[in-house]
């Protein structure tokens, strides 16, 4: 038995919003802002019983506008579909479950039913909307005759604004449903039988925000503000649930007993002489007997106010506070898993609920990258561990920003988030699987690389595509000079949330990562002409050489994206036709699975070399030392990376000779022009290429 499908309508970015859950882990990633924690916040209100519920700002910004549109009018007019917050989830069982509890929620009996179909809504109906107009509308005539005036439309409109912003939480209706999806008469409504869906749903929430700190917190205060004493301390609760008559329980009471008579005799001494004159007052005032201070230690509130945890060894023990805020962070998550699972043992003072929910959220936090690996791949087995020996059938969801963390999961695990104008999206990385179809080695690239050095991916909102290390270690200085010669832009580029990533000539083997993604891409690629030739055996092959006597280009990327039609040397080539697309021509969008030409709402710019002050490279170096050749000349005694630096001070020895017979190391040369800059009389120039396709990607 397992929870199949998440649904949610109404909620923010999420409406007509679905995914799917797999059977242990679902790992929740994608950029900022689309939707992470709104499903998270869903599912903890609908299924934990929050008493906080929903507010106005929880609705869509569609149902906000409409709300407020419809509540302003002095006359209602009911909608044709009331606003509500609603989860849906799709539970899926078969022949070898028990299905005791779950029965109670079924509204489908056949043989052949396989799945229940829950519905938690949150929602106005029309008795509440009524209400609600009414009382709107007596407060805005309050606020009018307090005013002395009539409000104004804008004022109306702030008012009622504010008015839901405070009020509508209350006239919201809880509803919990079983449906059959085919059969629109067949409900059930469990709203009073919560706890008949406890008996099958139950979600443990592990959040982000751990209160971990290593101030040192306990200084003048109690033991408990520490979060790792705090958390022992709940462990402890959770592991006895709260039984006094549970072994540990007793223990604890049998040695609090003992601690009890020390104590008293200790308070005997220490308050004898004060009791004495308390009893010569309390003889006079009539009072008989003996006063005796006795200590009653409660085993509870001893756990609460006097755990400490400390780390070391045994004669040089440390506060938790000493220790960093990942190791804290760590430590924190281990323990708060370790007593949701026991809360899930104990979730209905019997046996665990059929299904239960365990929600971790941005476990990365104060985390540094190699915790961050640790914990990915050890919370598995942690979780297999519960699952095996403690008999506990859940699924746990985690949400992550961290590259870290993706880069070492189960592809197959990751459900990616993407924003599509108002609403998100829930992706599965099987999905993107599917569309690499035949190209298997493709996929297993992608994955490949992804997972070893950029999953990073994921995270960003816009991506530059590089061939090598030359344009990976100036890409940065790159961006820099664009922002500096616009330092007014509303939008620099060194503030945007750019990836650069290295794929040498694979950019193609990218396509449906960028189409799946969403991200805004661009592509710096090389021109690579080339002409027909005849080799040694005769045969006629493509050979480099300058673009000026080209024909063809051995550039797969080019060909793939701009779907150029030659297929080897019997062909006349495309050449010239590239070295004449405009930069409109550069722009594409995916369409019925081709990249075509779109000016307007372009994903996609591919950038190579033109022609700059009447001269066209084949190459980055090519481009570079045509348009910074005195920039060189000048610095020839720093620049390591060259060789044959005597070919700079021939005239006749253009720029393609020039990086073809003086280029000797491509990263040296690199770090060479950027050690060469650090004069300030000294600068260089980025090929108009690449200028022109940063700056489309600022825009983008």
């Amino acid at each position: 038995m397992k929870i199949s499908k998440v649904s949610i309508d109404g909620y923010r970015l999420l409406n007509e919003f679905e995914m799917d859950l797999r059977d242990d882990l679902s790992l929740v990633i994608g950029k900022n802002n689309t939707g992470k924690t709104s499903l998270l916040n869903v599912l903890s209100v609908h299924l934990s019983g929050s008493q906080t519920g929903f507010v106005f700002e929880d609705f869509s910004v569609a149902t906000q506008k409409e709300l407020l549109t419809l509540l302003a009018d002095n006359q209602l007019v009911a909608p044709a579909t009331l606003p509500s917050i609603a989860l849906t989830l799709t539970i899926c069982y078969d022949e070898e479950d028990n299905l005791r509890n779950l029965s109670n929620l079924m509204v489908d009996l056949s043989p052949d039913a396989r799945e229940v179909h829950l519905r938690f809504s949150s929602e106005i109906t029309t008795d509440q909307l009524e209400q609600l107009h009414a009382d709107l509308h007596d407060n805005l005539s309050a606020v009018e005759e307090a005013l002395g005036k009539i409000l104004e439309a804008d004022q109306k409109r702030d008012e009622v604004q504010r008015f839901l912003s405070k009020k509508l939480k209350h006239y919201l209706v809880r509803k919990v449903v079983s449906f059959d999806p085919d059969d629109a008469s067949a409900d059930l409504d469990l709203t009073d039988q919560l706890f008949s869906v406890r008996r099958v749903l139950n979600i443990e929430y592990v959040s982000a925000r751990r209160s971990v700190e290593n101030r040192d917190s306990g200084k003048g205060g109690k033991a408990s503000a520490r979060a790792l004493s705090q958390l022992s301390s709940d462990y402890f609760k959770d592991h006895t649930g709260g039984n006094e008559e549970s072994a540990p329980f007793i223990q604890l009471s049998a040695q609090a007993a003992v601690t009890d008579r020390e104590f008293t005799k200790a308070y005997k001494r220490v308050f004898k002489d004060v009791l004495a004159k308390v009893k010569r007052f309390g003889a006079v005032a009539g009072l008989g007997g003996d006063i005796h201070v006795m200590s009653t230690i409660q085993p509870s509130t001893l756990l609460n106010d006097s755990t400490s945890v400390k780390y070391g060894e045994p004669d040089t023990l440390l506060p938790e506070d000493h220790n960093g805020l990942g190791y804290l962070n760590l430590i924190a998550i281990i323990m708060e898993i370790e007593i949701r699972l026991l809360r899930i043992k104990s979730a209905n003072n019997s046996a665990p609920s059929d299904i239960n929910l365990l929600v971790i959220e941005e476990p990365e936090a104060h985390t540094h990258p190699q915790l961050q690996y640790i914990f990915i791949k050890k919370i598995k087995e942690l979780l297999k561990e519960h699952r095996q020996n403690g008999g506990i059938q859940f699924q746990t969801i985690i949400t992550t920003h961290s590259s870290h963390i993706t880069a070492e999961s189960d592809f197959a695990d990751i459900k990616y988030f993407r924003r599509i104008g108002d609403r998100v999206e829930a992706r599965n990385m099987t999905d993107l699987e599917q569309k690499y179809g035949k190209d298997k080695k493709h996929y297993q690239f992608l994955t490949q690389y992804l997972t070893l050095t950029r999953a990073e991916l994921f995270f960003a909102d816009k991506a530059i595509l590089i061939e090598g290390d030359t344009e990976r270690i100036l890409m940065r200085a790159m961006m820099r000079k664009i922002d500096e010669a616009d330092p007014d832009h509303e939008s620099p580029l060194g503030s945007q949330n750019i990836s650069v990533v290295e794929v040498g000539a694979h950019s193609q083997i990218f396509d449906h990562f960028i189409e799946f993604t969403g991200l805004k891409t661009l592509i710096i690629t090389d021109i690579d002409s080339a002409e027909v030739t005849t080799n040694k055996a005769g045969h006629q092959v493509l050979t480099a050489c300058a673009v000026a006597q080209g024909t063809h280009t051995t550039n797969g990327a080019l060909k793939h994206f701009l779907s150029l039609t030659q297929s080897g040397v019997d062909d006349a080539g495309d050449l010239s036709n590239l070295r004449k697309l405009t930069s409109a021509a550069k722009q594409l969008k995916k369409q019925s699975g081709t990249w075509k030409v779109d000016s307007t709402d372009p994903s996609l710019f591919v950038a190579y070399q033109t022609s700059e002050n009447g001269y066209e490279a084949r190459s980055y170096e090519d481009a570079f030392i045509h348009l910074n050749r005195d920039f060189i000349t000048d610095n020839l005694e720093t620049f390591r990376g060259l060789k044959n630096t005597e070919l700079f001070s021939e005239s006749t020895v253009g720029p393609y000779e020039l990086a073809d017979s003086c280029v000797n190391k491509k990263t040296h040369f690199a770090l060479d022009v950027i050690y060469a800059e650090t004069d300030p009389d000294s600068s260089w120039n980025i090929p108009a290429y690449i200028s022109e396709g940063l700056r489309w990607l600022r825009e983008a």
